[in-house]
């Protein structure tokens, strides 16, 4: 019985392991073709994309006026906080936002879904 259970746990870690190695992980793989700190800070809005879009398309459209209390960002204000600050985040690296995108009016510029 013991070897049957030890078995069984080994195969588990096996297959977790595999499993875990298969992922891509961007801060340890980089991020083709960019290297240095360029690298780590696209990784990192790679991530906080995938993240956000997933759990934006996840929330019902009536749910993006809600907000906790009065004087708190809307459902829709922390989202589009989120993509200011990724605009942000480039220029740390160089890169600019793009013409006549006003990053600091963003969080009152829509609370429509798409």
């Amino acid at each position: 019985m013991n070897r049957i259970l030890s078995f069984c746990c080994l195969l588990a870690l096996t297959v977790g392991s595999v499993c875990v190695a298969a992922q891509v992980n961007p801060y340890k793989d980089g991020t083709p073709g960019v290297t240095g700190h360029r690298s780590e800070v696209l990784a990192l809005v790679i991530i906080q994309e995938n993240e956000f879009t997933r759990l934006a398309e996840a929330m019902p459209a009536d749910k993006y006026t809600w907000r906790p209390s009065a004087g708190v960002r809307s459902v829709a204000e922390v989202f589009l906080h989120v993509c200011a600050a990724n605009y942000n985040m480039y220029t740390l690296v160089g890169v600019q936002p793009p013409a006549g995108l006003d990053l600091k009016a963003m969080e009152q510029s829509t609370s429509d879904k798409t």
